[in-house]
């Protein structure tokens, strides 16, 4: 793990499996967690600075960290959203959110949080099909109440999610297409830019970076105002704070 002046400050001595999920740090910095699987499934590992694992959350991956430093995570069997030992969306709602889907299996795909509000993407799976049966979109509120949800098409998957810290737009990542959607709070209607690849969202809230074939597109936020282009080739993009 690096800082953002290049020193490394931990190293992790990975156990066997892979990256379920990308590293989420706590809101002080001082812990971080991330998502391993294995054939054994998921599990949440919750690390310190020092790279000591404090805390293994079995059956879960998406890590995601809300203001007062409660971990959310999202659980495989049964399918739900946990937050401090609360199942904030629990298997019955996930099925009624991605509607009449047939047999397939319902999990959380990706699970992002901004402010104290959480944002999953819902799938519904076969097994032995490489597209799911069906897709949703949910915003949570603390309490566990969707604030807005939405169905996606049949065959989509929103394997990364984003919303804005002002609360005003939801992006997700459509990988069938590898494309970034950018959506309005509420309504749902598309937003620009169309055709972006990933989208980050500064922490101030001011600025949205996206990643295109031009290169790193800076725009105004929520005006979209196209700012500057950095000319450069990015899949993803990622913003850290100023010091």
């Amino acid at each position: 793990v690096f800082t953002d002046r290049g020193a490394s400050f931990a190293a992790l001595a990975r156990p066997a499996g892979y990256l379920g999920s990308q590293v989420s740090w706590s809101p002080d910095g001082s812990r971080f967690a991330y998502c391993l699987g294995s054939s054994d499934g998921f599990d949440v590992r919750l690390v310190s600075r020092a790279g000591e694992v404090e805390r293994i959350v079995d059956g879960a991956c998406s890590p995601a960290w809300l203001p007062d430093g409660t971990l959310a995570a999202a659980r495989d069997n049964p399918p739900s959203i946990v937050a401090g030992g609360k199942t904030l969306l629990d298997n019955a709602s996930i099925a009624r959110l991605l509607g009449r889907t047939g047999p397939g299996r319902q999990r959380v795909a990706a699970l992002f949080a901004s402010g104290d509000r959480l944002f999953a993407s819902l799938v519904s799976i076969r097994g032995g099909r490489e597209r799911p049966l069906a897709a949703a979109l949910a915003v949570l509120s603390p309490d566990g109440s969707v604030d807005f949800s939405a169905e996606l098409p049949r065959d989509s998957l929103p394997a990364a999610v984003g919303l804005s810290p002002d609360g005003q737009a939801l992006w997700y990542f459509e990988e069938g297409g590898g494309n970034a959607v950018l959506i309005a709070l509420p309504g749902g209607r598309r937003l620009p830019p169309f055709g972006a690849r990933w989208l980050a969202w500064s922490p101030d809230g001011a600025y949205l970076a996206a990643a295109t074939d031009e290169g790193i597109v800076l725009y105004s936020w929520p005006e979209t105002k196209r700012l500057d282009t950095v000319p450069t080739d990015a899949a993803v993009v990622a913003w850290t704070r100023s010091r």
